[in-house]
């Protein structure tokens, strides 16, 4: 069996995606030896060891970690929308971090961590199409955010900011993922067409929004997502 599959079936992770961050930050260990291919075959009698927890429940955590480091934005007692929440790496980054309340919103009906479920400062929207402008007002409970995270599959997004703006406080702040198979078709992106791709978006995104910060993802897309690399921003909207 495949070993990011061995740690899902076993228990010894809860989530695919947890076990290839872990295979792939060098954590996962096979009879003794560092294994960091998710594809390598192991059976049961092997032995396997995770010499570190994971501090997210997805890897999710760990990209919007990195775009918020040195940012000098606070998150302690914010009110956050985060719109493509999936298993929560990004809303239990804003948890563990002090955020007085999350919503997370998904596509799917289900999907968030047990871990963020019993949080009381989590509530998820699920079945929602934040493309349907109607549906995403009804979400966000028709209130303004100070931050909102945006990580989505299948929406450019060029086109989808200038409504997820709308439920943004005055000074609020967008987290936006960049996914370059949605925006260009481009299929696994190298650094240096990252680079290009990246270069175009923020071209166009300034004509709205102010980039407090970019950066690459220091973890590439999943498997929806072709395995590409993935961009980050910080975006204040420009005032009208």
């Amino acid at each position: 069996m495949r070993l990011d599959l061995y740690l899902v079936n076993t228990g010894l992770v809860q989530t695919r995606n947890r076990a290839l961050h872990l295979i792939k930050t060098g954590k996962v260990f096979v009879n003794g030896k560092q294994e960091m291919k998710q594809s390598f075959s192991v059976e049961p009698v092997d032995i396997i060891k995770i010499t570190e927890e994971h501090s997210y429940v997805s890897r999710g955590g760990y990209k919007i970690e990195k775009i918020f480091h040195n940012s000098g934005l606070t998150i302690a007692n914010t009110e956050v929308l985060d719109l493509g929440c999936s298993t929560g790496g990004f809303s239990d980054f804003f948890l563990q971090n002090g955020a007085s309340k999350v919503i997370g919103v998904d596509i799917a009906v289900s999907g968030p961590h047990k871990k963020i479920l019993d949080n009381p400062r989590f509530i998820f929207r699920g079945g929602v199409d934040v493309r349907d402008a109607n549906a995403l007002s009804a979400a966000g409970e028709g209130r303004k955010y100070d931050f909102i995270s945006v990580d989505l599959n299948n929406v450019c997004l060029t086109a989808f900011l200038s409504r997820a703006v709308e439920l943004l406080k005055k000074e609020g702040v967008l987290v936006v993922l960049l996914k370059p198979p949605y925006e260009t078709g481009s299929k696994v992106v190298s650094a240096d067409k990252l680079k290009v791709i990246t270069a175009d978006f923020t071209k166009e995104i300034e004509k709205h929004f102010i980039v407090l910060k970019s950066e690459v993802s220091p973890i590439r897309g999943g498997a929806l997502n072709r395995g590409t690399m993935e961009a980050l921003f910080l975006l204040r909207p420009r005032e009208s």
